[in-house]
């Protein structure tokens, strides 16, 4: 054989010495295989119980999003709850106000009467 740069020397085939330093490797090589995928699982349950978490809170949000909804309608009921009752007030003050002119109506008439009574009996004297 021809000795050059690009020539391949036959004392460089494997020995049973490398071989067997690779086949010792060779099963600390699969520990690190299984640690990779020892590691590799726990990210990927990881990952499942953050996403759970994250359909969790999207869940809650919905939740809270629609109990939102729910307390800005009682909201509105209650304002036209207070404007029904505001407005009761104000027709309950009419009537009063009302009732009372006509007290003072029937007092005024009353001493009218009154008045009158005690003309007729002067006049009758």
């Amino acid at each position: 054989m021809a000795a050059g740069p690009n020539s391949v020397d036959s004392s460089y085939q494997a020995s049973p010495i490398a071989f067997s330093i690779v086949g010792n490797a060779q099963p600390q090589f699969l520990t690190k295989q299984n640690s990779k995928r020892n590691a590799l699982s726990i990210v990927f349950i990881t990952q499942i119980i953050l996403f759970l978490i994250l359909i969790l809170l999207i869940i809650v949000k919905i939740i809270i999003f629609i109990s939102q909804i729910i307390l800005f309608f009682l909201l509105i009921l209650l304002i036209i709850v207070v404007i029904i009752i505001f407005i009761t007030q104000i027709i309950l003050f009419l009537i009063l106000i009302h009732l009372i002119i006509i007290k003072i109506i029937i007092f005024v008439k009353q001493i009218t009467l009154i008045l009158t009574l005690i003309l007729l009996i002067i006049i009758k004297k």
